[in-house]
């Protein structure tokens, strides 16, 4: 007895030592300051570690690695260190004893360190957390999704499983954080109506976040970029950032816009604030991976002076850059048509070092980085070739091999042999609309190759890439999924006249389904396919009106253009155009500017000016406002902000100079011609002279009011003779005063009475649609400012002029005479 006594005073001894010591080890932990501390303390008492020191100590890595003071020394680094592996091996061999959201935290902590997905230590994690997954709470189980994700299961029957526990428990949850992590993990695997649910949940709770829950909405946004039906989810996820701004770091900061571009997601207000406080922080900042994202965001909002300085410093720190860094800032000089030939080829030197270390994705993106630059570096073309059959090799996921091939095609299409060939032959089968594009640009681009392979082969291969697009196009199951596969805007531009017809006659087939969800993919689907089919526009003007009260006054415009754009006026064409108007009218004080000035601009283009709009838009607060977002905008947005205000200033004032706004566009006209490059019809011309018996007939490239241009122009007298220009009897004076509005509309000398001024205008084919001679909004609006002009107007497509029977000089004279003394040109 007394032994068993001692032995219990002993053991007690012992334990009290054992509680001390950790107390102390645990304290240490916590006081420390950088990896090479923990992982000193994690060899020192490596006998003693209990799984609290051990999730202290990961938890630390993982921070000390966020803070980026020490990018040189990545992830790869940690995951190798003797001390890091004897952590793993005691997690390991604790799970059974884990609770519950200490299990799910530890999943987490090694899944951010990149522990690979494949190791036992993950894989039991993994496991235990399925066996408790209907008693763990919604936070681990958010995190637990959140794991999931990361390691590529975001279509697994496990993430499944969860998806069904969360549209139980809903209803209980209330957490913001909790909630976004639930939309964004399960977006895959979630009903229509659980996706519905939980962002509705994710929007209403979103006012309940503060700035230390910024990732929360930035997690929403991504999900948003897949689903741009919830305008008012991304709009308040947007205020959130705009209401937090000065709380925002700047990295996360970047991390927002360089969110924003990817999504083509345009916010002037919180661009203006961020632009201005990252100014700021490229004169401090010493970090090159810190200046490489400042880079990446302010790249394509600066003026070229600004840029240029940017760059300057960028060739001081591109060697101590991070792969990643080097990969987004060659992306960032893709997208700003970078000249800087030096510094072109310093990044891609860097580049060139790191690319084992790139995923696919970013290969790709590298090889059409280096392709717009126009960077010729037989080397780096050859490791990016080699990398890229790698990689396609190794691969039998059929997007990843489509990827790959399209990748080498671009860097050169005489490396495309017939074993590569014979790889996209294998997965052909498998491919969905958006691969089989892919594979298509691939095969096109070898036929028209001088060092092509066997061309029957490559032509069979067409023809069965044609064959499995119209299957898929054909048997689609639904709408929804219809739009998934077509949601990339270059997969039409794979496509030809009777694949499109498929694919709306598809389209048709469901037309059914079209919903307040889908209408505004839909409708970019519809505007991209080019082609007139009036019961799909029809039934969108239909969704529209029946839920406009539920449609974001700024989703209003991509619903607009396809009409706008596309010249078509659907049945009570008035009241849906009136109905837009005024939806966006009535927050009109809460939009952004450019979205009022896109709107009007699709307005005016179907011959629509909303006075209140106009007047709102054309105020002098409104276009400083305007002006000075514009600066803050991607110098491509910019550009074509700039015309869509011209455009619209021209049309109002030409069609409603009532209004009182004044056409201030002259000198903004003259640089665009300036730049423009000069299109001659000299053989139509030297035509024309003959068929009019002289050279004082006609007129070519004729400048007029506000700034438009004409090919040809001529003056037939009532009895349909041509009348001479004889000095400036009847020429027009075509430089009105900036200041003036429509006065000047007159200054045309008077004609003889009954004559007719003509403006002959020659149509590319971008100006039609794709399946008739129907002529686009912009062409129409052209068209209609002209008559207004006081011309009579002749628009001659493209095709007319390239058909075969007009290649006589006879044929084209005839043609020509027919459309010039033509019933409809002439007036009394």
């Amino acid at each position: 007895m007394l032994r068993w006594s001692s032995a219990l005073h002993h053991s007690l001894r012992l334990l009290c030592t054992r509680s001390a010591r950790t107390d102390t080890l645990l304290d240490q932990l916590k006081r420390s300051t950088n990896k090479y501390h923990i992982f000193q303390l994690v060899g020192i008492h490596r006998p003693v570690l209990t799984l609290e020191h051990v999730t202290c100590a990961m938890n630390l890595l993982w921070q000390f690695h966020k803070v980026k003071s020490d990018e040189l020394i990545s992830v790869d680094h940690i995951r190798k260190h003797p001390e890091f592996i004897s952590l793993c091996t005691v997690v390991e061999n604790n799970i059974d004893i884990m609770e519950d959201s200490e299990l799910v935290a530890i999943l987490n902590t090694v899944d951010s360190l990149q522990v690979d997905a494949h190791s036992s230590l993950v894989q039991r994690l993994v496991t235990e957390g399925w066996r408790r997954l209907e008693r763990l709470d919604p936070l681990s189980l958010s995190t637990f999704a959140a794991c999931l994700r990361r390691q590529n299961m975001t279509r697994s029957p496990l993430m499944g499983q969860i998806a069904s526990i969360v549209d139980l428990c809903l209803d209980d949850v209330e957490d913001p954080v909790t909630l976004s992590s639930f939309v964004c993990n399960l977006y895959a695997v979630s009903s229509p109506r659980l996706h519905e649910r939980l962002l509705r949940k994710a929007e209403s709770s979103l006012e309940k976040l503060d700035a230390s829950h910024l990732e929360s909405p930035i997690q929403l946004m991504e999900v948003l970029s897949k689903d741009k039906s919830n305008l008012y989810l991304m709009k308040k996820c947007d205020r959130f950032f705009q209401k937090n701004a000065s709380a925002i770091d700047s990295q996360t900061i970047c991390n927002i816009m360089r969110l924003y571009q990817s999504l083509q997601f345009t916010n002037c207000e919180f661009i203006v604030t961020a632009k201005a406080r990252l100014m700021e922080e490229v004169k401090l900042c010493d970090h090159p991976g810190n200046f490489a994202d400042l880079f990446v965001a302010l790249g394509p909002i600066v003026s070229l002076k600004i840029r240029e300085r940017l760059e300057k410093k960028l060739s001081y720190f591109a060697d101590k850059m991070s792969p990643n860094n080097l990969h987004n800032v060659l992306k960032t000089m893709a997208d700003t048509e970078c000249t800087n030939t030096e510094l072109i080829q310093k990044i891609c030197s860097q580049v060139q070092k790191h690319l084992m270390v790139y995923s696919l994705r970013q290969l790709c993106s590298i090889v059409e980085a280096v392709v717009l630059l126009g960077l010729k570096d037989d080397g780096l073309h050859t490791e990016l070739q080699m990398s890229l059959k790698r990689h396609m090799f190794s691969s039998s996921v059929p997007s990843d091999v489509s990827q790959s091939i399209k990748a080498m095609s671009l860097l050169s299409p005489n490396k495309i042999d017939e074993v590569v060939l014979s790889k996209l032959d294998d997965i052909i089968a498998q491919c969905n609309i958006y691969d089989l594009s892919h594979m298509t640009f691939v095969v096109t681009r070898l036929l028209q190759s001088a060092h092509m392979p066997d061309r029957k082969n490559l032509m069979k291969l067409l023809k069965e890439l044609y064959s499995y697009r119209l299957k898929r196009v054909s048997e689609a199951k639904c709408l929804d999924s219809l739009i998934l596969e077509l949601k990339n805007k270059e997969i039409f531009n794979q496509m030809d006249t009777a694949l499109v017809e498929a694919t709306l006659h598809t389209c048709q087939r469901f037309i059914h389904q079209l919903s307040l969800k889908n209408v505004i993919p839909f409708s970019i689907l519809v505007l991209r396919a080019n082609t007139h089919c009036p019961l799909l526009m029809d039934k969108i003007a239909t969704v529209t009106m029946d839920n406009l009260k539920e449609i974001h006054p700024s989703a209003v415009y991509p619903i607009l253009r396809v009409f706008s754009y596309m010249n078509y006026e659907p049945p009570q064409g008035k009241d849906f155009f009136d109905a837009c108007a005024h939806h966006v009218c009535n927050d009109k004080d809460s939009l952004s500017p450019h979205f009022l000035v896109l709107t009007a601009y699709a307005l005016a283009l179907a011959g629509y000016f909303p006075k209140e709009l106009i007047k709102a838009i054309f105020s002098t607060n409104f276009l400083l406002r305007f002006d000075s977002q514009l600066d803050a905008l991607n110098y491509r947005i910019n550009k074509r902000l700039r015309l869509f205000l011209m455009e619209l200033n021209r049309a109002v004032c030409i069609e409603h100079p009532e209004y009182g706004v004044p056409w201030f566009h002259e000198q903004y006209c003259q640089q665009l011609l300036q730049r423009e490059k000069s299109v001659t019809h000299q053989q139509i011309h030297q035509l024309l002279k003959e068929i009019f018996g002289g050279t004082d007939y006609t007129k070519m490239s004729v400048r007029i009011p506000y700034s438009y241009s004409i090919d040809f122009e001529y003056i037939l007298d009532k009895e349909r003779n041509p009348i001479a220009y004889v000095q400036e009897d009847v020429l027009p004076s075509y430089l009105p005063s900036m200041c003036e509005s429509d006065s000047h509309l007159q200054e045309n000398k008077p004609l003889p009475a009954g004559a007719q001024r003509v403006a002959v205008d020659f149509l590319h084919p971008w100006a039609l649609l794709r399946n008739s001679p129907h002529v686009k909004g912009l062409f129409a609006m052209k068209k209609r400012h002209l008559e207004i002009l006081g011309y009579r107007v002749i628009q001659i497509p493209s095709y007319e002029l390239n058909v075969t029977n007009l290649g006589t000089k006879a044929a084209w004279t005839s043609y020509l005479r027919k459309k010039i003394f033509a019933d409809n040109v002439y007036t009394v």
